[in-house]
């Protein structure tokens, strides 16, 4: 058992990797998924065209970022990493805030992954060196 736990501990940097990925290509997806500019699905929600550019690009380039951000090594790695997860983290707070307001405070906000981005976001703008 000794032995196993050895070795999870000698492989325990690819859990924020996953964590990395996962974020990136969510995010990247969901912006991606909003194109051609502006987003008609978020001008038909009423939001205005300068909105509709600027959220699939900051979906798009904040999945890309965050992954990128892993390939950087040393403190530039994880200043860069944070200034990501962090922009990534104020953007779901606003998702959450603006178009899922009916969520608070009910069982819904945990049955979709608007939390789980907006948490994972915050797993890297928290997550301690190493």
């Amino acid at each position: 058992m000794n032995k196993l736990n050895e070795y999870i501990d000698n492989v325990s940097f690819v859990g924020p990797w996953f964590l990395r990925i996962i974020l990136g290509v969510s995010f990247f997806l969901y912006g991606y998924g909003k194109f051609p500019l502006p987003s008609e699905m978020l001008v038909g929600f009423g939001f205005p065209n300068s909105i509709a550019v600027f959220v699939p690009l900051v979906e798009v380039i904040g999945g890309i970022g965050i992954v990128l951000t892993g390939f950087v090594g040393g403190f530039w790695g994880q200043l860069l990493t944070r200034i990501v997860a962090l922009i990534l983290t104020v953007f779901m707070v606003f998702a959450l805030v603006l178009a899922h307001s009916n969520w608070f405070i009910t069982a819904d906000l945990f049955k979709n992954i608007q939390i789980f981005l907006l948490g994972v976001s915050l797993y890297f703008v928290f997550k301690p060196k190493g």
